[in-house]
Order: structure tokens, then C-alpha cells, then sequence
């Protein structure tokens, strides 16, 4: 019996709660840099492995594979069979610089992480790899988190699904990941699930295509079949396309759960929405969201976009962090979309250098308690406030002025009523004048 969604994304999210600290105790991190000049076996950024393959091939249940920013294919021969195979209780980490210490360090954004399927001649896609990633036979605990994934291009005898990612049987979690020109000839050019119920958390995809020119050519972002019921959160389909029919999700006896997610001729949620698509979980949009550039990929909002302040903060799917690795709400109410627009209050001004920063929050994970530390280079007001994962003030640890120095603040792991909390991840978010800073904490009691 297939579980409800509700049932799925709890232990999605259990997982997850399980990686924010960077690691558990027990389990080990696998690392991988494409530059780094060591002693190629994984056991930390000097010594990384250059090639994402080994850390596959040497990562157990309940390790973590660190990834830093590079483009990275399946092989490097001409095999178009190759691809990077998921694997339960294993999440791979992208958009690293390759010195962090800790996951709230890395930045998605600047470190740009690339799972390519150009493995043959460069920019000629018929060469390609059929599927760049795969997460058949996984559960919720399969994790890829941070990377862009592309150049995918499935027209092989068998293998004409899922250019982007293919999925047989496979659950995986999928979270701030971009699907971006890939192929497939028969199904799914972004990704394909068959019999598979995926969670997707602040996941684009654009410029995906599935087409033959003849009888195939269904769901150019996503094509679900045969019972696959994924969840979808915080999502953008846009600009994807399909020869016959499912431009941005195709289903076949199978009904996705979408929420607070931008689609593209959806209707958007309410009594306008396409129930083909799959079941309207609330807060979708179909209006002209305003991107910043959406031809040219950049699905960030514009400051008149429609989407801002346009979610529910009280929605139990809710993540806490955008695609941009930024605090999930700004201002009051949530954002539509993968990404928060970022007003005046979380951005510096131009002319104001950024004048204050985080320097540590340890022990982390804690109990009963944490001391985060942080500096300012110039006299200023500012406040030290601990968030729930739905947004929701916890504790105000600090506010008023602070001369320049470096300072710091005790959390005894207690609310504004002096109630203990539960366990969980927790967000620290130092808010000033010259601009916002957040950190991803974990309580275990």
C-alpha cells in the first residue's frame, strides 16, 4: 500500500533533519573535488576525490558525499550507459567551495555544481549520456541536494526515458536542484518515474524536451506513470516542452501533489487549475511570475512579481532555506516559487559593505545548549533571533546596539516562555543594518 503524502514527506523530512548538521556522529563524509591534488581517496577536501564515481563507489548508509563546485559526468569514456546511481541513506551535497568545515558554509549559488551528460563531443548532444542521474530502487533517505543537472539525452534502444534523472521504483528526495536542457525521445526529458514517488523541495526545470517528431514525445519536465504520486514543493515548470502532449508533467495513472509551486499553463491553483496535472495542493501560480530573466534561466522574482508575500507560512511542507540558500521568509508572509525575493531589509545597500558576519555556532548539533558568535566591523543595531522551520519566531536572543568587535550569544534551547523545545533544526538569523545572515543549527536531546 502506497503511503499518503503527508506519511512521505514526514519521513523525507526526518531524513533531512538527520543531515543538517553536517553529520551525524557515526557516519562519514566522502569527499569530492575535481582540483584537488591529494591523495584521491575521499578522506577529506586536500585528499578529495577528483572523480564523483569513487565517492559512489566507497560511500556506506547513513555517509554523506561532499561535493565541490565543477562539472562532473558519469564517465569519461564514450559509454552512454553511465550514470550517477543514487543510493538510500546517502545524500550527495553540492555547491562548495572545498574548505568548508560545516554544510551551512557552502554556497550553492557561487560554487555552481554540474552533473553533465556531455561526455562525448562537447555541445553535440547525440553522444551524450542517456541518463545523467538515476535513483531507481531508492528510498526518501537517497538525497541530492545542490547541483544542476543537464545535458541528459535518452534516444537509446531501452532507454528513451529521463534525460535529467530516471526513476523505476526509486523515492528519492530531490532539493535545490535545477533540470535544465535535457532530452528524452519517449518520456520525460527532465525526469521520468514509473511506479516512483519522489519528493521534489525547491526544484526548477526549464528548457526540457521530450520529442521524436512521430508517435512519442510525452512530458518534457516530468512524466509520471504507472501509480508514481511524487510531491512537488516549491517548484518551478516553465518553458519545458512536449511533442504530444505534457509540456511541463505528463501522468499516466498517476496524480502528483503540488503546492505552492509555479507552473506553466496550470491555471494555478483554485477553480481554474488543470487537474491533469495532479492534485492542487494550494499556493500554485500560473500569472506571469515576473523572472528576473527567464529566457536566460534566471527564475528569480522581480520586485513586482506577483509571487512575493503570496505563500501561507503555515504550510507543513515548507522548507527552510530557498534555492538560493536564503532564509525561506522575508518580510511576513512566504514567497510562491523556489526562490524569496529578497527585499531591501535582507540586502545590503551598495554603497554599505557588509559589516557584520557569523563566525561560529557550536557545538552543533547541541545540548542543552549553543554559543553563537558572531562580529561587526562598525557600530550598529541589530538583533539575534532563533526561527522554527516554518518561519515562526522561537526566541529573540539579542537586540540593540553593538560597538565593533566580535560578541556573542547563549540559546538554552528555550522559547519566549521559557518552555523547552523539541528537537529539530532551528535557524539563527542575525539581522542588521548592513544586512542578513542565517545558519541552519540542530538540537538533539
Amino acid at each position: 500500500m502506497n503511503k499518503s503524502p503527508t506519511n512521505r514527506f514526514q519521513n523525507v523530512l526526518v531524513a533531512l533533519l538527520l543531515s543538517t548538521a553536517f553529520l551525524p556522529a557515526h557516519a562519514a563524509i566522502v569527499y569530492v573535488d575535481m582540483t584537488a591534488m591529494g591523495a584521491n581517496d575521499g578522506s577529506s577536501w586536500t585528499d578529495a576525490y577528483n572523480d564523483l564515481q569513487s565517492a559512489f563507489g566507497s560511500a556506506a548508509p547513513n555517509d554523506s558525499i561532499c561535493v565541490a563546485a565543477g562539472t562532473y559526468k558519469p564517465t569519461a569514456g564514450a559509454a552512454r550507459d553511465y550514470t550517477f546511481q543514487l543510493l538510500s541513506g546517502v545524500a550527495i551535497y553540492g555547491g562548495f567551495a572545498g574548505d568548508e568545515t560545516d554544510l551551512s558554509e557552502r554556497d550553492w549559488t557561487a560554487n555552481v555544481t554540474v552533473l553533465s551528460g556531455d561526455i562525448g563531443v562537447v555541445d553535440v548532444d547525440t553522444d551524450n549520456s542517456y541518463q545523467v542521474v538515476t535513483g531507481s530502487g531508492t528510498d526518501s533517505t537517497a538525497v541530492l541536494d545542490g547541483f544542476t543537472i543537464t545535458k541528459g539525452y535518452a534516444n537509446g534502444s531501452g532507454a528513451g526515458n529521463g534525460g535529467g534523472l530516471y526513476n523505476v521504483a526509486g523515492s528519492p528526495t530531490i532539493v535545490n536542484v535545477v533540470f535544465s536542457y535535457n532530452y528524452a525521445h519517449n518520456w520525460g526529458g527532465g525526469m521520468y518515474n514509473d511506479n516512483s514517488s519522489p519528493t521534489l523541495i525547491n526544484v526548477s526545470f526549464s528548457e526540457n524536451r521530450s520529442t521524436t517528431g512521430g508517435t512519442e514525445g510525452y512530458g518534457g519536465g516530468m512524466c509520471n506513470e504507472m501509480d508514481s504520486n511524487p510531491i512537488l514543493i516549491n517548484t518551478i515548470l516553465w518553458g519545458n516542452y512536449a511533442w504530444i502532449a505534457g509540456d511541463q508533467i505528463y501522468n499516466d495513472a498517476s496524480t502528483p501533489e503540488i503546492s505552492y509551486s509555479l507552473i506553466e499553463d496550470s491555471g494555478g491553483s483554485g477553480a481554474g487549475w488543470d487537474t491533469s496535472l495532479g492534485t492542487d495542493g494550494g499556493g500554485n501560480l500560473d500569472a506571469d511570475p515576473l523572472f528576473a530573466d527567464g529566457p536566460g534561466g534566471d527564475l528569480r522574482l522581480l520586485a513586482d512579481s506577483p509571487a512575493i508575500d503570496a505563500g501561507d507560512n503555515a504550510a507543513p511542507n515548507l522548507p527552510d532555506a530557498d534555492l538560493d540558500g536564503n532564509l525561506r521568509i522575508v518580510g511576513v508572509t512566504v514567497d510562491m516559487g523556489p526562490y524569496e525575493y529578497q527585499s531591501a531589509v535582507g540586502v545590503p545597500d551598495a554603497d554599505m559593505p557588509s559589516a557584520m558576519q557569523f563566525v561560529s555556532a557550536a557545538p552543533n548539533p547541541f545540548n542543552p545548549k549553543i554559543t553563537i558568535v558572531f562580529e561587526v566591523t562598525r557600530e550598529q543595531d541589530l538583533t539575534v533571533v532563533v526561527y522554527d522551520l516554518l518561519g515562526r519566531c522561537v526566541r529573540t536572543l539579542a537586540r540593540g546596539n553593538r560597538v565593533a568587535g566580535r560578541h556573542e550569544v547563549l540559546w538554552n534551547g528555550r522559547d519566549t516562555q521559557n518552555r523547552a523545545v523539541a528537537s529539530g533544526t532551528y535557524i539563527i538569523r542575525l539581522e542588521a543594518e548592513s544586512g542578513v545572515e542565517a545558519r541552519k543549527i540542530a538540537l538533539v536531546r
